[in-house]
């Protein structure tokens, strides 16, 4: 798979192999730039063998730009100097399924400390009008929220020993900054993930006959629910099942038999009236028992304010060169009925 690195010999090699104690600010300032473009690179996994050719075929004709210390993102900055971009790696990868689940609200560069989930009710009404007829305004009404969602800030600190660029030791930098990635995303899912756990049992799903009439069950429902609401669904509308990995291998059996013709038979398997867009596993999930069925979006939604930005200080009492991450987003569910757990059996 493609990843990002920092490329420490090429660093040190450009600061005459001193430590951070003796860098220039200028020289400091790039060692941040390049911790931030690697934490905000974008994540090395793919999904399949076709994804993978075409990513392959992508980067070798178009090549990478990195995001720098000032935020940005791949193609609109130059690619940082201390960045090796092209590279077969097995970076561990973080857990981004909660990505699939909420809409993005992006208030990067507002000065708004919150944003608001409406209701999704709509008042607007088609009618067949004469020739000439004025159409009628739907009302405009800006205190319909149902949720208000406020940033939250987060920060990390991370630090570099002198004796690490002193004498190489850069497996320990790599270690740090992995760790440093993979928990930030952890804090990130927990809360994510953690809210959908929150809703209890009032979004329970009985048992019926199998898993897939249990998951279609779910389904039906979850569109009965909000067909109301102004949702304006599809006719087809898409659903994502979240697990945790204790049950992925009963729901991607059930889910695989629907398209094998001799298991329909032998297992008794109904069809499925809508569409399961993807089975996002997580081990955040505290009970191991159940799983969702979600129809994501709409009133699910997560805001950014801030992506990650990084600081550095000296720390002459540890001789070490410290930085501080720090972001701010929130996660926030105006709408239960867009979610259904169900149980993994009918036991």
């Amino acid at each position: 798979m493609f990843g990002h690195k920092i490329n420490w010999p090429a660093m040190m090699k450009a600061v005459g192999g001193r430590p951070p104690a003796d860098w220039s600010l200028e020289e400091t300032h790039k060692l941040v730039g390049a911790v931030n473009a690697f934490l905000k690179s974008p994540d090395p996994r793919i999904a399949d063998k076709a994804t993978t050719l075409l990513a392959i075929k992508s980067v070798m004709e178009k090549g990478f730009a990195a995001p720098g210390a000032q935020g940005g993102t791949p193609g609109t900055q130059k690619p940082d100097p201390y960045m090796i971009e092209r590279y077969i790696t097995g970076l561990l990868s973080p857990d981004l399924g909660y990505e699939k689940i909420y809409k993005l609200v992006d208030m990067r560069g507002s000065n708004l400390d919150h944003f608001t989930i409406d209701k999704a009710a709509s008042s607007v009404s088609w009618r067949q009008v004469d020739d000439g007829e004025k159409v009628e305004l739907a009302p405009m009404n800006d205190k319909e929220n149902v949720l208000t969602v406020y940033y939250m800030t987060f920060k990390a600190a991370i630090g570099f020993l002198d004796d690490w660029w002193r004498y190489n030791h850069f497996w320990k930098m790599d270690d740090v900054l992995e760790q440093f990635r993979l928990t930030r995303q952890m804090k990130k899912s927990e809360i994510a993930y953690g809210l959908i756990e929150a809703l209890g049992s009032g979004i329970n799903q009985a048992w019926d006959t199998n898993l897939i009439s249990t998951i279609d069950n779910a389904c039906i429902q979850i569109v009965d629910d909000v067909e109301g609401q102004g949702y304006g669904l599809p006719e087809n509308p898409e659903f994502d099942i979240l697990c945790p990995p204790q049950c992925f291998r009963a729901v991607a059996f059930a889910l695989d038999a629907l398209g094998n013709p001799f298991a329909q038979v032998d297992s008794k398997v109904s069809r499925i009236n809508y569409t399961i867009n993807n089975v996002i596993t997580s081990r955040r999930l505290k009970d191991k028992t159940k799983f969702y069925v979600i129809l994501s979006g709409y009133q699910t939604k997560s805001g950014v304010w801030m992506d990650l930005q990084m600081e550095s200080r000296r720390d002459i009492f540890k001789s070490a060169e410290e930085m501080v991450g720090k972001e701010q987003y929130n996660f926030g569910i105006g709408n239960a009925k867009q979610f259904k757990r169900l149980p993994i059996s009918g036991t």
